[in-house]
């Protein structure tokens, strides 16, 4: 092998490293915080930086209004984070049918909804990655290059790999969310009951013996007060 095809070698070989990294670093996030805003700054950080693009935003699709909103940004200004409302159905369409695309010239291309702010933040090409939830988009994470790039099919599915592991921190934080609404009602309920119910029943004759012997209400029972989560922000 000659030089060259050592250099390209190596350079495929640092690439899957970094990529490996930045999948580790991800899922050691997912396991170890339930803030999913947290999970998301991270996976576009990882995600810029693996591909070596100016910067990477996700946003989510607001069913409502249809726009995507921004959850979470690196690398690109505020004024181009903010620059209006990204509508789902007219920026990138296709990523709603659940295709990844690439915008190699956004200046030519019409599916870009905001080409002058784009040429005024220096980027000159956009890959849109669809999340995808049962079947169902439910955003986009998009990564920016200042110059024109093509991606080949490993940086394609690398890209959709990192999408879908913010779609997992999604989903986990929905369902811890719901798991912990389910646990505060059911103390809540059994606090209640304990409160108004008596012991012993009102209607039974009380034995001497019991009389004699009896404790305060307040002895001898767990009161489940004071116990909570902190399960930080959710989205869903």
């Amino acid at each position: 092998m000659n030089s060259l095809g050592k250099g390209v070698d190596m350079t495929q070989k640092m690439n899957c490293r970094t990529s490996l990294e930045a999948i580790r670093k991800i899922t050691g996030e997912l396991t170890s915080t339930l803030d999913v805003s947290e999970v998301l700054d991270h996976i576009v950080r990882l995600t810029a930086e693996a591909m070596m693009v100016k910067g990477a935003a996700l946003r989510l699709l607001d069913k409502n209004s249809r726009e995507f909103r921004l959850s979470g940004a690196w690398g690109l200004s505020g004024d181009y984070l903010f620059k209006g409302p990204l509508a789902a159905d007219y920026s990138i369409a296709d990523c709603l049918r659940g295709k990844i695309v690439h915008i190699p010239d956004v200046q030519s291309d019409p599916q870009i909804q905001y080409p002058e702010d784009a040429e005024a933040e220096g980027i000159v090409s956009i890959l849109s990655v669809p999340m995808i939830l049962r079947e169902r988009v439910i955003g986009v994470l998009r990564i920016y290059s200042a110059d024109p790039r093509t991606y080949s099919k490993e940086d394609l599915e690398f890209v959709q790999m990192l999408a879908d592991l913010g779609t997992l921190a999604l989903e986990h934080a929905r369902l811890y969310s719901g798991l912990k609404e389910a646990h505060d009602s059911l103390i809540e309920d059994f606090h209640n009951w304990f409160e108004t119910s008596t012991y012993p029943p009102a209607n039974l004759p009380e034995p001497a013996e019991l009389q004699r012997c009896q404790l305060p209400s307040s002895h001898g029972y767990l009161r489940p007060g004071g116990a909570s989560f902190d399960g930080g922000k959710y989205y869903g």
